[in-house]
């Protein structure tokens, strides 16, 4: 097997995590196009808080992407605001 891997760096924290088949270190969040390592994506279950918030609506203002309203707590939510119906057409509600 090959011991080569691929790395990515996380949008909030900056580290670098692994990635590739089999390998899930980080998390891609089509709704804010990034992708965040694992511990921050865990840590952020809840929404994203000020400092973090800050940081990507910097980034979807930049790239003129959509900010999604801040959830229950005043946080960005950690997923943004794909509905299952957005994706695949069917509502569940």
């Amino acid at each position: 097997m090959d011991n080569h891997f691929c790395y990515s760096e996380c949008f909030l924290c900056k580290k670098r995590y692994r990635v590739g088949p089999n390998i899930y270190d980080g998390r891609r969040i089509p709704a804010y196009e990034i992708s965040i390592c694992m511990l921050c994506y865990r840590s952020n279950w809840d929404g994203f808080t000020k400092v973090d918030a800050e940081k990507i609506e910097a980034h979807l203002k930049a790239n003129g992407l959509h900010i999604p309203k801040r959830n229950e707590k005043g946080w960005l939510p950690r997923d943004g605001e794909f509905k299952l119906v957005e994706i695949v057409g069917i509502d569940f509600s």
